[in-house]
């Protein structure tokens, strides 16, 4: 055993190679990110290094080693119970690889089971990198937070993977242990390299995604965490109904006594990405509702001073639970919420923001082609660009912007007197701000091909004060989770289509804030539903307002909006405000509306007819819940309708 090379085999027929630490780790890939043997590498000071490997399978083994100098163990890839004291090494392992530098030569060894040993100056250099990787990734936006038993570094050179020097920090801790803090969102994401284990990862539930090592896992299965567990209490000394999601799972609690949940009026829905929205009725001194719930509460309506929250024993207006100040004119106060856009607008882009500036079709196309996520695209709000028959895409994470509601301006315009279909077609995470985007069409046409202004083909993305009108199918077609709000969309007037916004293949958009008026629907649904709320639709409608196309959809919320519109404008009748074809499969949840159409529902749907809520296709009211609308013109009061 004096020579460099040289390799002793212990109670096995084979040598442990570097491609045997590879497979046993399963750390393949992590390799290539890290490199190999960084944390491990031979230094002068040690004369040789042993290796004892129990990771193919075998039983485990326990093991004696004697050299003439001192002795040090390598934390590597196992579990080791050992003790190490002037140069006599005894220890055991059941799965895995142990490692040790050693000073003189090894006079004695004894194994006890079956494992792979190696002794040699170049062995530790053959060891795979102790160190795993854990990348975080999200569509949407997360603020994260986990902890390792061993040290952490940023990864940042593994493309859009890579963490960042400023948004993430990593804390060492005296004992070894690391936190580790971030954000990102967008389609992108974070990824570090560590040692040990992770033990603790918050938020335990969310729209993210975590892989080990390249294999996706849960904050469950990562660290044995179980979700946290809330209480939240929802009162108010008038009468209110409420909605509110949760990240995580939610369930009512029935035995709270005057604030128990209710069996029939109060509803929880399990979303496809694993939050809850919560919806119910309370009101009254000394009543409320409860529920118990897991991660944390992300939205909440309405937000109003007498309704009290009070989770986990706290009590707080909804102001205070979602951090919002009650003075922000973006929130549903009853004040001056900029409703469709323009001035009085908060969160406009103002030209300083821009990546570039444009005020051509060639210099927006060039811009557009250029552009990554992150960036800029200003169109000069002075700027008339004739847009032709051309299509252009808004790349992920792309914001196109202009100055609608900025001193005044009405925003670049950009129109066409053309068909494309989707003059602009709008990527995940996008946003389309501050815009005028104007179609061929004015008046009322027949079933004719149509055309389309934005066309959505990617998850949350954000179009918000923009004025959209003229399109002959639809002024904007959405996909997952699409913002619309603050716009004002009208003159969609085709005969067939003629949407303000159709929600496409769309699971969960939401359509609020905005201004209607002379389109044939201001929404419509061909698939699971959307939700509709704080809008003002004014007159001129050609047909019923708000749509839900057969079989009926999913899950359709209409609620806290004003349908001023009672005549058809080609028929001789009153022109419904909701109507539902179909059954939907969860519930068209239909409340606390303003419709100037002053004829209530009928006690059993009856076909086409012309009150202000129906259901076609059906003998009797399936899975619709109306309920707290008022009809007719004279005002209801302002906990009734849009904001105003």
């Amino acid at each position: 055993m004096r020579e460099d090379a040289e390799r002793e085999r212990v109670g096995t027929d084979r040598l442990l190679n570097r491609r045997d630490y590879l497979a046993a780790a399963g750390v393949a890939g992590l390799t290539a990110v890290l490199g190999v043997g960084s944390a491990s590498a031979q230094t002068e000071e040690w004369d040789s290094a042993v290796v004892v490997d129990a990771s193919d399978g075998t039983a485990g083994c326990s093991y004696r080693i004697e050299c003439g100098g001192g002795a040090e163990r390598v934390q590597t890839l196992a579990t080791v119970d050992d003790t190490v004291d002037e140069g006599v090494i005894e220890g055991s392992i059941d799965d895995g690889v142990a490692a040790y530098k050693l000073n003189g030569e090894v006079s004695a060894v004894e194994i006890d089971g079956r494992a792979n040993f190696e002794y040699g100056t170049q062995v530790l250099s053959e060891l795979p990198d102790p160190r795993h990787v854990i990348e975080i990734e999200t569509p949407g936006e997360i603020s994260y937070e986990f902890s390792t038993t061993g040290t952490a570094t940023k990864l940042l050179e593994n493309g859009d993977m890579s963490a960042e020097t400023v948004n993430d920090d990593v804390t060492q801790h005296a004992d070894g242990s690391c936190t580790v803090s971030g954000f990102t969102g967008n389609g992108y994401g974070d990824s570090y390299a560590f040692e040990g284990d992770i033990t603790e990862f918050v938020p335990h539930e969310g729209e993210f995604t975590i892989r080990v090592d390249g294999t996706e896992t849960t904050v469950a299965e990562l660290t044995g965490q179980s979700a946290p567990t809330n209480e939240v209490v929802i009162s108010t000394p008038n009468e209110v109904t409420y909605e509110f999601v949760t990240s995580g799972t939610a369930s009512k609690l029935m035995d709270e006594g005057q604030l128990s949940a209710e069996e029939n009026r109060d509803a929880i829905v399990q979303n496809d990405d694993g939050t809850c929205t919560v919806s119910g009725f309370t009101g009254n001194s000394g009543y409320g509702d409860s529920y118990e719930y897991e991660g944390a509460i992300t939205d909440f309506s309405p937000l109003r001073e007498d309704v009290t929250v009070q989770v986990n024993g706290v009590a707080m207006t909804p102001f205070e639970l979602l951090g919002v100040d009650p003075n922000d004119t973006e929130t549903d106060t009853g004040t001056d919420v900029a409703l469709g856009g323009g001035d009085g607008y908060a969160a406009t882009v103002s030209p300083a923001e821009a990546t570039t500036t444009v005020a051509s079709r060639s210099g927006l196309a060039g811009a557009l082609d250029a552009a990554s996520s992150g960036d800029v695209i200003y169109v000069d709000g002075d700027a008339t660009i004739d847009m032709g028959a051309s299509q252009h895409t808004i790349p992920r994470g792309v914001t196109l912007a202009s100055d609608r509601g900025i001193d005044g301006s009405d925003g670049a315009l950009l129109e066409t007197d053309d068909r494309p279909w989707g003059m602009f077609t709008a990527r995940e995470g996008a946003r389309i701000t501050g815009l005028r985007v104007g179609g061929p069409r004015w008046d009322w046409i027949g079933n004719v091909s149509g055309e389309m202004g934005i066309d959505v083909v990617g998850g949350n993305v954000e179009i918000d004060n923009c004025e959209v009108y003229g399109w002959g199918y639809a002024a904007i077609r959405t996909e997952d989770d699409t913002h619309v709000h603050h716009c004002e969309i009208h003159h969609n007037p085709k005969d067939g289509t003629g949407y303000g916004v159709s929600t496409g293949s769309s699971t969960n958009p939401i359509i609020e804030y905005n201004v209607f008026h002379h389109n044939r629907h201001s929404v419509a649904s061909s698939s699971n539903g959307y939700t509709a709320r704080y809008n003002y639709v004014g007159k001129g409608a050609i047909s019923h307002v708000f749509d839900q196309h057969t079989p009926g959809g999913s899950t359709i919320k209409i609620h806290h909006n004003t349908v001023a519109v009672v005549d058809h404008s080609t028929k001789d009748k009153n022109a419904p405000a909701v109507a539902i074809r179909g059954t939907p499969s969860d519930v068209a949840d239909i409340h606390h509306n303003w419709f100037y159409n002053p004829k209530e529902p009928r006690p059993d749907p009856s076909g086409w007819t012309d009150e202000a809520i129906i259901q076609v296709h059906v003998d009797e009211w399936e899975n619709v819940d109306y309920h707290n609308n008022h009809y007719g013109s004279d005002d209801p009061g302002t906990d009734i309708g849009h904001p105003r």
